[in-house]
Protein backbone atom coordinates (compact mmCIF):
# COMPACT_ATOMS: atom_id res chain seq x y z
CA UNK A 1 0.00 0.00 0.00
CA UNK A 2 3.10 2.69 0.15
CA UNK A 3 3.81 4.34 -2.59
CA UNK A 4 7.40 5.47 -4.31
CA UNK A 5 5.80 8.70 -6.40
CA UNK A 6 4.55 10.52 -3.10
CA UNK A 7 4.91 14.07 -4.47
CA UNK A 8 3.58 14.05 -7.31
CA UNK A 9 0.66 11.85 -7.78
CA UNK A 10 -2.89 13.96 -7.40
CA UNK A 11 -5.13 12.79 -4.33
CA UNK A 12 -7.85 10.39 -5.49
CA UNK A 13 -10.10 11.36 -3.32
CA UNK A 14 -10.75 14.50 -0.90
CA UNK A 15 -12.01 14.44 2.39
CA UNK A 16 -15.61 16.69 2.71
CA UNK A 17 -17.26 18.77 5.68
CA UNK A 18 -20.24 16.20 5.05
CA UNK A 19 -18.10 12.96 5.63
CA UNK A 20 -16.99 13.68 9.36
CA UNK A 21 -16.90 11.21 12.23
CA UNK A 22 -19.91 8.79 11.54
CA UNK A 23 -17.75 6.86 8.76
CA UNK A 24 -15.24 5.54 11.42
CA UNK A 25 -17.95 3.27 12.71
CA UNK A 26 -19.46 3.05 9.45
CA UNK A 27 -16.05 1.80 7.55
CA UNK A 28 -15.31 -1.03 10.20
CA UNK A 29 -19.08 -2.34 9.68
CA UNK A 30 -18.34 -3.36 5.77
CA UNK A 31 -19.29 -6.54 4.77
CA UNK A 32 -16.96 -9.48 4.64
CA UNK A 33 -17.89 -10.16 0.81
CA UNK A 34 -16.39 -6.60 -0.15
CA UNK A 35 -13.30 -7.84 1.83
CA UNK A 36 -13.52 -10.94 -0.27
CA UNK A 37 -10.95 -12.69 2.20
CA UNK A 38 -11.34 -15.31 4.45
CA UNK A 39 -9.71 -16.06 7.88
CA UNK A 40 -9.47 -13.71 11.34
CA UNK A 41 -6.08 -12.05 10.23
CA UNK A 42 -7.07 -10.89 6.83
CA UNK A 43 -10.24 -9.89 8.23
CA UNK A 44 -8.12 -7.63 10.96
CA UNK A 45 -5.39 -6.44 8.34
CA UNK A 46 -8.52 -4.93 5.81
CA UNK A 47 -10.25 -3.59 8.75
CA UNK A 48 -7.32 -2.21 10.33
CA UNK A 49 -6.82 -0.43 6.45
CA UNK A 50 -10.60 0.54 6.44
CA UNK A 51 -10.63 2.07 9.76
CA UNK A 52 -7.70 4.14 9.01
CA UNK A 53 -9.09 5.55 5.96
CA UNK A 54 -12.35 5.94 8.01
CA UNK A 55 -10.14 8.16 10.49
CA UNK A 56 -8.87 10.50 7.99
CA UNK A 57 -12.07 11.22 6.52
CA UNK A 58 -13.84 12.17 9.97
CA UNK A 59 -10.77 14.20 10.99
CA UNK A 60 -8.51 15.32 8.15
CA UNK A 61 -9.18 18.46 6.76
CA UNK A 62 -8.21 20.34 3.39
CA UNK A 63 -5.51 18.57 1.67
CA UNK A 64 -2.28 20.38 1.90
CA UNK A 65 -0.45 21.95 -0.45
CA UNK A 66 2.80 20.50 -1.34
CA UNK A 67 4.37 23.26 -2.35
CA UNK A 68 8.18 23.02 -1.96
CA UNK A 69 8.17 20.15 0.39
CA UNK A 70 10.88 17.74 -0.68
CA UNK A 71 9.39 13.49 -0.48
CA UNK A 72 11.01 12.93 2.68
CA UNK A 73 9.25 15.75 4.65
CA UNK A 74 6.56 14.89 2.92
CA UNK A 75 6.68 11.46 4.00
CA UNK A 76 7.05 12.83 7.48
CA UNK A 77 3.89 15.18 7.79
CA UNK A 78 2.05 12.16 6.66
CA UNK A 79 3.11 10.61 9.16
CA UNK A 80 2.38 12.52 11.91
CA UNK A 81 -1.09 12.89 10.38
CA UNK A 82 -1.81 9.61 10.22
CA UNK A 83 -0.92 9.49 13.90
CA UNK A 84 -3.21 12.37 14.55
CA UNK A 85 -6.63 11.02 13.18
CA UNK A 86 -5.75 7.26 14.78
CA UNK A 87 -5.75 9.48 18.28
CA UNK A 88 -8.68 11.21 17.34
CA UNK A 89 -10.54 8.39 16.38
CA UNK A 90 -9.62 6.08 19.55
CA UNK A 91 -10.82 8.86 21.98
CA UNK A 92 -14.18 7.74 20.61
CA UNK A 93 -13.69 4.11 20.08
CA UNK A 94 -10.61 3.40 22.35
CA UNK A 95 -10.74 -0.77 20.19
CA UNK A 96 -9.09 0.55 17.49
CA UNK A 97 -6.04 0.98 19.36
CA UNK A 98 -6.43 -3.17 19.99
CA UNK A 99 -6.85 -3.42 15.97
CA UNK A 100 -3.93 -1.11 15.14
CA UNK A 101 -1.13 -0.97 17.44
CA UNK A 102 -0.35 -5.11 16.64
CA UNK A 103 0.66 -3.87 13.45
CA UNK A 104 3.63 -1.26 14.64
CA UNK A 105 6.80 -3.97 15.23
CA UNK A 106 9.23 -1.89 14.96
CA UNK A 107 11.77 -2.22 17.49
CA UNK A 108 14.63 0.40 19.19
CA UNK A 109 18.35 -1.11 17.18
CA UNK A 110 21.51 0.13 16.43
CA UNK A 111 20.02 0.76 12.92
CA UNK A 112 19.50 3.87 12.05
CA UNK A 113 18.60 4.34 8.14
CA UNK A 114 15.77 7.16 7.52
CA UNK A 115 12.94 4.39 6.76
CA UNK A 116 13.96 2.20 10.39
CA UNK A 117 13.35 5.77 12.13
CA UNK A 118 10.09 6.75 10.44
CA UNK A 119 8.60 2.85 11.40
CA UNK A 120 10.15 3.15 14.82
CA UNK A 121 8.26 7.12 15.01
CA UNK A 122 5.03 5.36 13.80
CA UNK A 123 5.10 2.87 17.13
CA UNK A 124 6.17 5.66 19.27
CA UNK A 125 3.48 7.92 18.74
CA UNK A 126 0.65 5.37 18.81
CA UNK A 127 1.98 2.71 21.46
CA UNK A 128 2.92 4.18 25.18
CA UNK A 129 4.43 1.32 26.24
CA UNK A 130 7.15 1.14 23.27
CA UNK A 131 10.40 2.78 24.79
CA UNK A 132 13.00 4.21 22.42
CA UNK A 133 16.11 6.20 23.34
CA UNK A 134 16.82 7.47 20.08
CA UNK A 135 17.36 11.03 20.65
CA UNK A 136 14.59 11.88 17.27
CA UNK A 137 12.35 9.99 18.52
CA UNK A 138 12.09 10.95 21.69
CA UNK A 139 11.78 14.55 20.27
CA UNK A 140 9.15 13.15 18.24
CA UNK A 141 7.20 11.42 21.04
CA UNK A 142 7.75 14.76 23.03
CA UNK A 143 6.33 17.32 20.07
CA UNK A 144 2.98 15.15 19.46
CA UNK A 145 2.22 15.24 23.20
CA UNK A 146 2.84 18.80 23.48
CA UNK A 147 0.67 19.64 20.54
CA UNK A 148 -2.45 17.42 22.37
CA UNK A 149 -4.60 20.83 23.13
CA UNK A 150 -4.22 20.95 19.14
CA UNK A 151 -4.48 17.35 17.89
CA UNK A 152 -8.11 18.71 16.42
CA UNK A 153 -5.99 20.72 14.11
CA UNK A 154 -4.12 19.65 11.46
CA UNK A 155 -2.16 21.95 10.83
CA UNK A 156 0.01 20.38 13.62
CA UNK A 157 1.02 17.85 11.46
CA UNK A 158 2.92 20.22 9.12
CA UNK A 159 4.60 21.90 11.91
CA UNK A 160 5.88 18.69 14.14
CA UNK A 161 6.54 16.95 10.12
CA UNK A 162 8.85 20.11 8.66
CA UNK A 163 10.79 20.26 12.25
CA UNK A 164 11.41 16.56 11.96
CA UNK A 165 12.15 16.85 8.39
CA UNK A 166 15.12 18.94 9.70
CA UNK A 167 16.72 16.93 12.03
CA UNK A 168 16.52 14.15 9.88
CA UNK A 169 18.35 16.10 7.05
CA UNK A 170 20.92 17.02 9.64
CA UNK A 171 21.60 13.68 10.57
CA UNK A 172 22.75 13.28 6.90
CA UNK A 173 20.50 9.91 6.82
CA UNK A 174 19.97 8.33 3.43
CA UNK A 175 16.38 8.00 1.90
CA UNK A 176 15.26 6.59 -1.29
CA UNK A 177 11.55 7.79 -1.84
CA UNK A 178 11.42 5.72 -5.23
CA UNK A 179 11.72 2.54 -2.53
CA UNK A 180 10.30 3.86 0.57
CA UNK A 181 7.06 1.80 1.85
CA UNK A 182 4.85 3.03 4.15
CA UNK A 183 4.62 1.03 7.60
CA UNK A 184 2.91 -0.61 9.19
CA UNK A 185 1.26 -2.45 6.19
CA UNK A 186 -2.19 -1.34 7.38
CA UNK A 187 -1.36 2.40 6.38
CA UNK A 188 -1.92 3.57 2.50
CA UNK A 189 0.36 6.10 0.68
CA UNK A 190 -1.84 9.04 2.23
CA UNK A 191 -2.07 10.65 -1.43
CA UNK A 192 -5.48 12.04 -0.14
CA UNK A 193 -3.68 13.89 2.05
CA UNK A 194 -1.81 16.36 -0.71
CA UNK A 195 -2.79 18.80 -2.72
CA UNK A 196 -1.06 19.21 -6.32
CA UNK A 197 -2.36 22.41 -7.61
CA UNK A 198 -2.75 22.77 -10.70
CA UNK A 199 -0.16 21.03 -12.07
CA UNK A 200 -1.49 17.97 -13.26
CA UNK A 201 0.75 16.27 -16.42
CA UNK A 202 3.78 18.57 -15.08
CA UNK A 203 6.54 17.65 -13.36
CA UNK A 204 5.98 18.72 -9.63
CA UNK A 205 9.41 18.85 -7.75
CA UNK A 206 12.93 18.13 -8.09
CA UNK A 207 13.48 15.87 -5.59
CA UNK A 208 17.48 16.21 -4.15
CA UNK A 209 18.83 12.55 -2.68
CA UNK A 210 21.79 13.35 -0.81
CA UNK A 211 25.07 13.19 -2.16
CA UNK A 212 24.24 11.50 -5.11
CA UNK A 213 23.17 14.03 -6.79
CA UNK A 214 20.10 12.40 -8.39
CA UNK A 215 17.12 14.12 -9.84
CA UNK A 216 14.52 11.60 -9.59
CA UNK A 217 10.79 12.76 -11.20
CA UNK A 218 7.76 10.66 -11.52
CA UNK A 219 3.95 10.95 -12.92
CA UNK A 220 1.40 9.55 -12.80
CA UNK A 221 -2.30 9.80 -14.61
CA UNK A 222 -5.83 10.11 -12.76
CA UNK A 223 -6.48 6.92 -13.89
CA UNK A 224 -3.57 5.40 -11.89
CA UNK A 225 -1.68 4.42 -14.83
CA UNK A 226 2.25 5.93 -14.78
CA UNK A 227 3.53 8.32 -17.10
CA UNK A 228 7.45 8.18 -18.42
CA UNK A 229 9.86 8.13 -15.41
CA UNK A 230 12.78 10.27 -16.09
CA UNK A 231 15.94 9.89 -14.29
CA UNK A 232 18.40 12.96 -14.26
CA UNK A 233 21.68 12.84 -12.60
CA UNK A 234 24.97 14.46 -13.10
CA UNK A 235 28.10 12.37 -10.56
CA UNK A 236 30.48 13.58 -13.16
CA UNK A 237 32.21 16.88 -13.46
CA UNK A 238 31.35 19.77 -16.29
CA UNK A 239 32.35 17.90 -19.61
CA UNK A 240 35.75 19.48 -20.63
CA UNK A 241 36.48 19.60 -24.41
CA UNK A 242 39.75 18.88 -24.37
CA UNK A 243 41.44 17.25 -26.85
CA UNK A 244 44.70 15.19 -26.59
CA UNK A 245 46.22 12.38 -28.30
CA UNK A 246 45.19 9.96 -26.00
CA UNK A 247 41.51 10.81 -26.59
CA UNK A 248 38.52 13.69 -25.59
CA UNK A 249 38.90 14.64 -21.88
CA UNK A 250 35.08 14.47 -21.02
CA UNK A 251 34.72 14.35 -17.40
CA UNK A 252 36.63 13.62 -13.58
CA UNK A 253 35.04 11.30 -11.37
CA UNK A 254 35.75 10.23 -7.73
CA UNK A 255 37.28 6.74 -6.17
CA UNK A 256 36.94 5.10 -3.70
CA UNK A 257 39.80 4.71 -0.95
CA UNK A 258 38.58 1.29 1.15
CA UNK A 259 42.09 1.67 3.44
CA UNK A 260 41.52 5.42 4.16
CA UNK A 261 37.42 5.05 3.78
CA UNK A 262 36.85 8.34 1.73
CA UNK A 263 35.69 8.95 -1.85
CA UNK A 264 39.04 10.67 -3.98
CA UNK A 265 37.11 13.97 -5.52
CA UNK A 266 38.16 13.84 -9.21
CA UNK A 267 40.87 11.08 -9.15
CA UNK A 268 40.05 9.61 -12.45
CA UNK A 269 39.98 10.99 -15.68
CA UNK A 270 37.29 9.91 -18.78
CA UNK A 271 39.18 10.36 -22.26
CA UNK A 272 36.49 8.95 -25.22
CA UNK A 273 37.66 8.01 -28.12
CA UNK A 274 36.45 7.18 -31.52
CA UNK A 275 36.52 3.51 -33.03
CA UNK A 276 38.05 3.12 -36.39
CA UNK A 277 35.38 1.55 -38.40
CA UNK A 278 38.08 0.92 -41.29
CA UNK A 279 40.58 -1.52 -39.37
CA UNK A 280 39.38 -4.84 -40.31
CA UNK A 281 36.22 -6.65 -41.64
CA UNK A 282 33.99 -8.40 -38.97
CA UNK A 283 35.02 -11.67 -37.70
CA UNK A 284 32.61 -14.87 -38.96
CA UNK A 285 30.56 -15.95 -36.01
CA UNK A 286 31.57 -19.08 -34.27
CA UNK A 287 29.59 -22.23 -35.63
CA UNK A 288 25.64 -22.46 -34.20
CA UNK A 289 25.40 -18.62 -33.64
CA UNK A 290 22.34 -18.36 -35.85
CA UNK A 291 20.71 -20.92 -33.61
CA UNK A 292 21.70 -19.23 -30.48
CA UNK A 293 20.64 -15.51 -32.16
CA UNK A 294 17.48 -16.92 -32.48
CA UNK A 295 16.59 -17.97 -29.34
CA UNK A 296 17.71 -14.93 -27.87
CA UNK A 297 15.33 -12.83 -29.47
CA UNK A 298 12.49 -15.28 -28.41
CA UNK A 299 13.76 -14.90 -24.93
CA UNK A 300 13.95 -11.26 -25.35
CA UNK A 301 10.38 -10.81 -26.98
CA UNK A 302 9.22 -12.72 -24.45
CA UNK A 303 10.49 -11.02 -21.28
CA UNK A 304 8.35 -7.66 -20.45
CA UNK A 305 10.54 -5.63 -18.33
CA UNK A 306 9.36 -2.18 -17.16
CA UNK A 307 6.38 -0.82 -15.62
CA UNK A 308 3.23 -2.40 -14.30
CA UNK A 309 0.16 -1.20 -14.45
CA UNK A 310 -2.84 -0.60 -11.95
CA UNK A 311 -6.17 -1.90 -13.02
CA UNK A 312 -8.58 -0.14 -10.39
CA UNK A 313 -12.31 -0.94 -9.51
CA UNK A 314 -11.80 -4.57 -10.89
CA UNK A 315 -14.71 -6.88 -9.59
CA UNK A 316 -11.92 -9.59 -8.71
CA UNK A 317 -8.36 -9.07 -7.89
CA UNK A 318 -4.92 -9.73 -6.29
CA UNK A 319 -5.91 -6.86 -3.17
CA UNK A 320 -8.62 -4.16 -2.77
CA UNK A 321 -8.85 -0.65 -3.94
CA UNK A 322 -9.13 1.36 -1.25
CA UNK A 323 -10.67 3.95 -2.66
CA UNK A 324 -13.39 1.71 -4.35
CA UNK A 325 -14.10 0.56 -0.72
CA UNK A 326 -14.79 3.85 0.77
CA UNK A 327 -17.13 4.83 -1.81
CA UNK A 328 -18.60 1.22 -1.21
CA UNK A 329 -18.71 1.88 2.56
CA UNK A 330 -20.55 5.88 2.03
CA UNK A 331 -22.98 4.21 -0.79
CA UNK A 332 -23.95 1.55 2.00
CA UNK A 333 -24.78 4.18 5.22
CA UNK A 334 -26.58 6.75 2.34
CA UNK A 335 -28.88 3.57 1.37
CA UNK A 336 -27.37 3.70 -2.17
CA UNK A 337 -26.54 0.66 -4.41
CA UNK A 338 -23.68 -1.32 -3.62
CA UNK A 339 -20.80 -1.26 -6.36
CA UNK A 340 -18.41 -4.37 -6.14
CA UNK A 341 -16.04 -3.48 -8.08
CA UNK A 342 -13.91 -3.23 -5.34
CA UNK A 343 -10.37 -4.54 -6.14
CA UNK A 344 -7.52 -3.67 -8.19
CA UNK A 345 -4.72 -5.72 -10.08
CA UNK A 346 -1.65 -5.07 -11.63
CA UNK A 347 -1.07 -5.78 -14.95
CA UNK A 348 1.87 -5.78 -17.16
CA UNK A 349 3.22 -2.63 -18.79
CA UNK A 350 4.60 -2.07 -22.68
CA UNK A 351 8.19 -2.77 -22.38
CA UNK A 352 9.89 0.43 -20.95
CA UNK A 353 13.72 -0.71 -20.62
CA UNK A 354 17.25 1.19 -21.67
CA UNK A 355 20.26 -1.16 -21.54
CA UNK A 356 23.89 -0.61 -21.86
CA UNK A 357 26.37 -3.32 -22.88
CA UNK A 358 30.30 -2.51 -21.28
CA UNK A 359 32.72 -4.63 -23.04
CA UNK A 360 36.11 -5.29 -21.01
CA UNK A 361 38.52 -4.43 -23.46
CA UNK A 362 42.07 -4.88 -21.55
CA UNK A 363 44.73 -6.86 -22.01
CA UNK A 364 43.47 -10.00 -20.00
CA UNK A 365 40.89 -10.27 -22.27
CA UNK A 366 42.95 -11.34 -25.20
CA UNK A 367 43.54 -14.50 -23.19
CA UNK A 368 42.07 -17.63 -24.92
CA UNK A 369 39.89 -20.34 -23.42
CA UNK A 370 40.19 -23.91 -24.10
CA UNK A 371 37.95 -23.48 -27.87
CA UNK A 372 40.89 -21.07 -28.58
CA UNK A 373 38.73 -18.13 -28.79
CA UNK A 374 39.75 -15.22 -26.96
CA UNK A 375 38.02 -13.48 -24.22
CA UNK A 376 37.18 -10.35 -26.61
CA UNK A 377 36.23 -12.54 -29.16
CA UNK A 378 33.87 -13.85 -26.67
CA UNK A 379 32.73 -10.35 -25.80
CA UNK A 380 32.33 -9.23 -29.81
CA UNK A 381 30.01 -12.11 -30.51
CA UNK A 382 27.89 -11.93 -27.11
CA UNK A 383 27.28 -8.34 -27.59
CA UNK A 384 26.45 -8.97 -31.46
CA UNK A 385 23.48 -11.63 -30.21
CA UNK A 386 22.93 -9.17 -27.29
CA UNK A 387 22.14 -6.21 -29.43
CA UNK A 388 20.23 -8.14 -32.66
CA UNK A 389 17.49 -9.91 -29.85
CA UNK A 390 17.05 -6.45 -27.99
CA UNK A 391 16.57 -4.23 -30.77
CA UNK A 392 14.49 -7.24 -32.07
CA UNK A 393 12.43 -6.64 -28.57
CA UNK A 394 11.85 -3.18 -29.33
CA UNK A 395 14.47 -2.38 -26.58
CA UNK A 396 16.85 0.93 -26.17
CA UNK A 397 20.21 -0.46 -26.08
CA UNK A 398 24.06 1.12 -26.35
CA UNK A 399 27.49 -0.97 -26.38
CA UNK A 400 30.29 0.95 -24.53
CA UNK A 401 33.93 -0.35 -24.30
CA UNK A 402 36.91 0.53 -21.82
CA UNK A 403 39.85 -0.16 -20.77
CA UNK A 404 42.98 2.41 -18.57
CA UNK A 405 46.35 3.05 -18.30
CA UNK A 406 46.34 4.77 -14.75
CA UNK A 407 43.88 6.95 -13.41
CA UNK A 408 44.55 9.54 -16.26
CA UNK A 409 43.85 7.66 -18.67
CA UNK A 410 40.59 5.30 -18.81
CA UNK A 411 39.60 5.12 -22.32
CA UNK A 412 36.12 4.95 -23.11
CA UNK A 413 34.43 4.32 -26.68
CA UNK A 414 30.99 4.33 -27.87
CA UNK A 415 30.43 1.44 -30.31
CA UNK A 416 26.86 1.91 -30.76
CA UNK A 417 24.63 4.61 -29.22
CA UNK A 418 21.08 4.22 -27.99
CA UNK A 419 20.03 6.25 -31.23
CA UNK A 420 21.86 3.52 -33.67
CA UNK A 421 20.36 0.54 -34.95
CA UNK A 422 22.48 -2.91 -35.07
CA UNK A 423 23.96 -2.62 -39.13
CA UNK A 424 27.19 -3.09 -40.47
CA UNK A 425 28.85 -0.05 -39.20
CA UNK A 426 28.35 -0.78 -35.67
CA UNK A 427 29.76 -4.43 -35.93
CA UNK A 428 32.80 -3.11 -37.62
CA UNK A 429 33.04 -1.34 -34.43
CA UNK A 430 33.04 -3.90 -32.61
CA UNK A 431 35.83 -5.77 -34.69
CA UNK A 432 37.85 -2.90 -34.46
CA UNK A 433 38.18 -2.94 -30.81
CA UNK A 434 41.09 -4.93 -29.17
CA UNK A 435 42.69 -5.89 -26.16
CA UNK A 436 45.33 -3.70 -24.61
CA UNK A 437 46.23 -2.00 -21.32
CA UNK A 438 44.13 -2.45 -18.07
CA UNK A 439 40.67 -2.50 -16.29
CA UNK A 440 39.40 0.52 -13.83
CA UNK A 441 36.00 -0.67 -13.75
CA UNK A 442 34.78 2.02 -11.16
CA UNK A 443 35.26 4.47 -13.37
CA UNK A 444 33.71 3.16 -16.60
CA UNK A 445 31.02 2.22 -14.77
CA UNK A 446 29.97 5.89 -13.26
CA UNK A 447 30.62 7.02 -16.83
CA UNK A 448 28.30 4.71 -18.45
CA UNK A 449 25.61 5.24 -15.54
CA UNK A 450 25.84 8.91 -16.74
CA UNK A 451 24.68 7.56 -19.99
CA UNK A 452 21.49 5.36 -19.21
CA UNK A 453 20.22 8.11 -16.92
CA UNK A 454 19.81 10.73 -19.43
CA UNK A 455 17.27 7.72 -20.94
CA UNK A 456 13.47 8.65 -20.44
CA UNK A 457 12.90 4.96 -19.60
CA UNK A 458 11.56 3.68 -16.23
CA UNK A 459 14.27 0.39 -16.04
CA UNK A 460 17.91 1.31 -16.28
CA UNK A 461 20.03 -1.79 -16.64
CA UNK A 462 23.74 -1.77 -17.06
CA UNK A 463 25.02 -4.95 -17.76
CA UNK A 464 29.05 -5.50 -17.67
CA UNK A 465 31.19 -8.12 -19.78
CA UNK A 466 34.43 -8.73 -18.56
CA UNK A 467 37.07 -11.32 -16.99
CA UNK A 468 35.69 -10.50 -13.77
CA UNK A 469 39.49 -8.61 -12.35
CA UNK A 470 39.64 -4.99 -11.94
CA UNK A 471 43.52 -3.88 -12.27
CA UNK A 472 45.44 -1.22 -13.13
CA UNK A 473 49.83 0.14 -13.39
CA UNK A 474 49.16 2.35 -10.44
CA UNK A 475 47.43 0.28 -8.22
CA UNK A 476 49.27 -2.73 -6.43
CA UNK A 477 46.65 -3.28 -3.79
CA UNK A 478 44.71 -5.90 -5.10
CA UNK A 479 41.06 -5.35 -4.09
CA UNK A 480 41.50 -1.62 -4.13
CA UNK A 481 40.15 -1.65 -7.70
CA UNK A 482 37.40 -4.46 -6.98
CA UNK A 483 36.18 -1.83 -3.76
CA UNK A 484 35.99 1.44 -5.98
CA UNK A 485 34.14 -0.78 -8.96
CA UNK A 486 31.86 -2.15 -5.65
CA UNK A 487 30.84 1.16 -4.34
CA UNK A 488 30.12 2.53 -8.37
CA UNK A 489 28.29 -0.19 -8.19
CA UNK A 490 26.27 0.55 -5.34
CA UNK A 491 26.12 4.44 -6.19
CA UNK A 492 23.74 3.36 -9.70
CA UNK A 493 21.67 0.88 -7.97
CA UNK A 494 20.78 3.62 -5.05
CA UNK A 495 20.43 5.96 -8.41
CA UNK A 496 17.76 3.08 -9.87
CA UNK A 497 19.69 1.66 -12.01
CA UNK A 498 20.16 -2.51 -12.11
CA UNK A 499 24.10 -3.51 -12.24
CA UNK A 500 24.46 -6.88 -13.60
CA UNK A 501 27.65 -8.42 -15.31
CA UNK A 502 28.63 -11.47 -17.54
CA UNK A 503 31.57 -12.96 -16.44
CA UNK A 504 32.97 -14.49 -19.75
CA UNK A 505 35.80 -17.99 -19.89
CA UNK A 506 36.51 -19.94 -17.26
CA UNK A 507 37.13 -18.12 -14.41
CA UNK A 508 36.42 -18.20 -10.61
CA UNK A 509 35.13 -14.40 -10.84
CA UNK A 510 35.14 -13.92 -6.99
CA UNK A 511 36.19 -10.59 -7.55
CA UNK A 512 32.95 -9.88 -9.65
CA UNK A 513 30.59 -11.68 -6.87
CA UNK A 514 31.90 -8.78 -4.58
CA UNK A 515 30.98 -6.32 -7.44
CA UNK A 516 27.88 -6.72 -8.20
CA UNK A 517 26.87 -9.65 -5.56
CA UNK A 518 26.77 -13.30 -6.43
CA UNK A 519 23.31 -12.91 -7.83
CA UNK A 520 23.87 -10.35 -10.21
CA UNK A 521 26.94 -12.06 -12.01
CA UNK A 522 26.46 -14.73 -14.16
CA UNK A 523 29.11 -17.24 -15.46
CA UNK A 524 29.25 -17.55 -19.26
CA UNK A 525 31.96 -19.81 -20.00
CA UNK A 526 30.96 -21.05 -23.74
CA UNK A 527 28.90 -18.47 -25.98
CA UNK A 528 26.42 -21.58 -26.23
CA UNK A 529 25.49 -20.83 -22.56
CA UNK A 530 24.48 -17.35 -23.11
CA UNK A 531 20.44 -18.03 -23.67
CA UNK A 532 20.36 -19.75 -20.32
CA UNK A 533 22.59 -17.06 -18.84
CA UNK A 534 20.04 -14.30 -20.31
CA UNK A 535 16.60 -16.11 -19.08
CA UNK A 536 18.66 -15.78 -15.23
CA UNK A 537 19.17 -11.91 -16.34
CA UNK A 538 15.83 -11.42 -17.17
CA UNK A 539 14.56 -13.31 -14.06
CA UNK A 540 16.40 -11.11 -11.82
CA UNK A 541 15.11 -8.02 -13.28
CA UNK A 542 11.89 -9.63 -12.31
CA UNK A 543 12.66 -10.19 -8.75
Amino acid sequence: MGSAALWNRRPRFRPTKTRRSSLVGGLIGLPERFLGVSGDASDRLYQAALSHAGAHLAFSGSPFPVGKLKPLQIVLVSLIEDARVEQLAMRQMPGLGRLWRPYHVAQASGQSTAADLLARLSRALIDPSYRDDHGWIEKGRLLFAEAMPDWHDPEISRRIGGLLGNDIGQMRLQFAPRTYVVEPSYRDDNMGLWDFGDQQGELTEVIEIGAESVRLEQKERDDGKPNDRIDKASPRARPQQTVEAEGVVVARYPEWDHVLGLLRPNWVTVRETESDIMIRPPEPMPVGSDIIAQRMMIIARGAAIGRRIREKRQGEGEILDLDACVAAAVARRSGLPLEDRVFQREAPGPRDLALLLLLDMSQSTADKGRDGQSLLAIEKDTASILGAAFEAAGDALAIHAFNSDGREKVRYVRLKNFTDMMDAIVSRRLAAIRSEHSTRLGAALRHAGSYLQQQRTFRHVLVVLTDGEPSDIDVHDPTYLAEDARQAAQTLRRSGIDVLAFGLGQGSFHALDRIVGSKCAFRVPRIETLPERMIQLYARLKA
